[in-house]
């Protein structure tokens, strides 16, 4: 999301998160229900070496994942703030 603060793209991944959790998919069986966890990192400046710096802000947004996934699923968990990209 370019030119989104961290605030900005939590608000947009949790409004993906809560439209996912009111889908129900129907299937031979019933029915489906879906949710997803997100991990949300934020660049706040372009770096000498944009490759590394997008590489390092998928591992913030990776580990945020992981975390949102450990603490239950169906959240949106923020990169710790001493884990953001600069």
């Amino acid at each position: 999301l370019p030119d989104t603060d961290t605030v900005r793209a939590a608000i947009v991944a949790e409004r993906l998160r809560s439209n996912l959790a009111e889908l129900a998919v129907p299937v031979a069986a019933g029915r489906v229900e879906v949710t997803a966890s997100f991990g949300v990192a934020t660049l706040r400046t372009v770096v000498p070496a944009p490759q590394a710096a997008l590489a390092e802000l998928i591992r913030k947004a990776d580990q945020a994942l992981y975390r949102a996934k450990e603490a239950g699923r169906n959240r949106v968990v923020l990169a710790e703030p001493q884990d953001e990209t600069r």
